[in-house]
């Protein structure tokens, strides 16, 4: 609805267990979150996958494929 082409995901986006990965997506934040429309924080839950606070939809499960250094959703 918001009509942009990109979406950016930290949990998707950086390998949070490769050091190396991390090393070079980190110091990029700036530039990433410099040029945003929208930025959603989800503070409350576990981990990654509990949800927006106050958002009760149901949510589609995704397939990941790991292609060489490539993380696939």
């Amino acid at each position: 609805m918001l009509e942009q082409k990109y979406i950016w995901r930290d949990s998707i986006c950086i390998i949070s267990d490769d050091a190396t990965d991390k090393a070079m997506q980190i110091p990029q934040m700036a530039r990433i979150y410099g040029g945003v429309l929208l930025t959603v924080i989800a503070a409350a839950g576990q981990d990654a996958n509990h949800g927006l606070a106050g958002l009760h939809v149901s949510r589609t499960e995704y397939s990941f494929l790991d292609v060489g250094a490539c993380h696939i959703v």
